[in-house]
């Protein structure tokens, strides 16, 4: 059942507020190992990973970077474990920036800043939720709050709440369609892109059966679109009215069937393009131009099409990093990624739309 109450955001004054004085030009810890990153502006950059802490945990660790990934520096986080494998109350394991001012931790709870990451606060959602995703459209911030059953370990219903980029004054957002499956394991992920539509892909998991929905949300409405696909995954690449979605299929022995289709209507018809090449799994995919599309893949490289989707080459290769993951674009000539292997001490940035990639190590 979703969840009928309204979704009330209060700031909790006595969690994660910390000075960053005392961290100022401190060395990245040797013990860093990255797990999100995000970009405040075309040569600053951050990092979010975590270090061992008490009793065999990691806890959450904040690097930055102001010259394009040439120097690195600690800098002040929340005082969190991190979410391995799935979003966990208290923890966190995602990080977003919508300006060089305002931006998030989430995977869990869900802290917000916005002098820039020199203060975190946490935001107290309604009791029982916990943020799974977050993306960021029109000025405002999106999150995905989940209502899960940590015993089972399944999730079974959602709400989507908002609020201005500058402000932690949260609000629910007209519900969803109820699901046609009752009793079924829930999962979602919010995406939005340049001058694009917010998207929500709603996953129901039931007896082994699978049902895949996109959402699309425009002037407080939500809006159903038809998947083109009911893949193992989708992945959804928006930029202005267009879309591209990359259908997923079960990953095995270092490849995986994937088919690629486009929709210039937001949504409302697919049209089938190339498929892109099965070396990989599939870890995200993001669009710069109705023309140009890159996806990332583990135990593979960087692959993009430049005409649309009629052919796909690899930009890079899986290097030492046993291939990519969460990949995004600042511009349409900047784009950066994580290994897929987030033991391995680096990020991949390209300035020149792929043409080129270079390896950056997490250095002072």
């Amino acid at each position: 059942m979703w969840l009928a109450v309204m979704v009330a955001a209060t700031t909790a004054a006595a969690a994660a507020e910390a000075s960053a004085a005392d961290l100022d030009a401190q060395k990245p810890p040797r013990t860093f190992v990255a797990a999100s990153l995000t970009a405040t502006s075309r040569h600053s950059w951050l990092v979010l990973g975590s270090v061992p802490c008490h009793r065999r945990t990691r806890c959450v660790s904040l690097i930055r970077t102001n010259d394009s990934g040439r120097h690195w520096s600690a800098v002040v986080s929340p005082n969190a474990p991190l979410a391995i494998d799935a979003p966990v109350p208290g923890a966190a394991r995602s990080i977003r920036f919508a300006n060089p001012r305002d931006g998030w931790i989430f995977g869990g709870s869900l802290w917000s800043t916005h002098d820039g990451g020199k203060r975190w606060r946490k935001i107290t959602l309604a009791q029982g939720l916990i943020v799974a995703d977050v993306a960021i459209a029109n000025r405002r911030i999106y999150a995905l709050a989940e209502h899960c059953d940590r015993r089972l370990g399944i999730c079974r219903d959602g709400r989507i709440v908002s609020a201005p980029v500058r402000s932690d004054r949260f609000r629910a957002t007209k519900l969803l369609p109820r699901p046609r499956w009752r009793k079924a394991a829930f999962t979602g992920f919010l995406t939005a892109g340049p001058s694009s539509s917010l998207y929500f892909v709603m996953r129901l998991a039931r007896l082994g059966q699978l049902q895949t929905t996109i959402y699309r949300y425009t002037q407080e409405t939500w809006t159903r679109s038809r998947a083109p696909c009911q893949p193992e995954s989708l992945f959804l690449a928006p930029v202005g009215a267009g879309l591209f979605a990359i259908c997923a299929g079960q990953p095995g022995a270092g490849a995986q069937a994937k088919t690629a289709y486009t929709s210039m209507d937001q949504g409302h018809s697919w049209r089938r393009i190339a498929n892109p090449p099965a070396r990989g799994y599939v870890t995200g995919a993001v669009a710069t131009s109705r023309n140009v599309v890159y996806i990332a893949n583990g135990r593979g490289g960087i692959v993009a099409t430049r005409d649309g989707g009629s052919t796909w080459q690899t930009t890079v290769g899986p290097a030492t990093a046993d291939g990519w993951s969460d990949i995004q674009f600042i511009s349409p000539s900047i784009g950066l990624a994580l290994p897929w292997n987030h033991n391995v001490p680096l990020l991949l940035a390209t300035t020149d739309a792929g043409a080129s990639w270079h390896l950056h190590r997490f250095r002072h």
